[in-house]
């Protein structure tokens, strides 16, 4: 049996353990500042990847803003064209003038004067029940109401029939519409009898109308 026998001296020993202690504190002092470091830069990326995912959703919300401004832009552009086209199909009518008063000069007979014609574009608002529906926008704007034109005539007529075949001839006609007499009395010219009156109607601005041979033609 082989016996060791240590011959180092005790002195020799304890240097050699206390280098031994060294070098672990060493390296364990060396590990930790490596664990730092990589820590370090792991949480130097982490904030980089933070930083990037968080500009990029300011970016994004810059966008969302700058679509909202143009969009909303762009509907005070399509409301300003819409106020354009009102306007313009207000002061368009869809019938000439001249015609309706050619056509009022053939309906006039020979015994009928008159001494005053007034033509004015008007709209009425179409008349709603109490338990109306609730109507889209799309609706409502389609909705605006009945556009017309109304007729005011006065005159003097020879006598009453004359003054009943021109009124006549109005109601007939598929250019007007609720023809009335407005007022008649009886009056003197040149020591004559005669009537004086003053008679209105309507012609529909919502239909179009062609015109031939002088007589108007109602069509949708």
């Amino acid at each position: 049996m082989t016996q060791f026998i240590d011959l180092m001296p005790e002195s020799t020993r304890r240097k050699l353990g206390h280098s031994s202690l060294v070098r672990r504190w060493a390296l364990g002092f060396v590990f930790a500042i490596t664990m730092i470091v990589v820590s370090s830069s792991l949480v130097g990326v982490l904030d980089r990847r933070v930083r990037a995912e968080v500009q990029t959703l300011r970016d994004i919300v810059d966008f969302n803003a700058d679509q909202k401004r143009q969009a909303e832009k762009l509907v005070e552009q399509i409301e300003y064209l819409q106020l354009k086209i009102d306007l313009h199909d207000r002061l368009v009518l869809p019938i000439h003038l001249a015609d309706v008063i050619s056509v009022i000069g053939d309906l006039t007979p020979e015994d009928v004067s008159l001494t005053e014609m007034s033509l004015t574009p008007r709209e009425k608002k179409r008349a709603r029940g109490r338990r109306a529906s609730r109507k889209s926008d799309g609706d409502s704007k389609k909705d605006k109401g009945v556009r017309r034109l109304i007729v005011e005539l006065e005159g003097v007529a020879s006598n009453d029939f004359k003054l009943a075949e021109f009124v006549g001839g109005l109601e007939s006609h598929p250019l007007f519409s609720k023809v009335g007499v407005d007022q008649s009395r009886k009056i003197v010219v040149n020591d004559l009898p005669a009537r004086e009156f003053g008679v209105t109607c309507e012609v529909d601005l919502s239909l179009g109308y062609r015109f031939s041979d002088a007589l108007a033609e109602g069509s949708r």
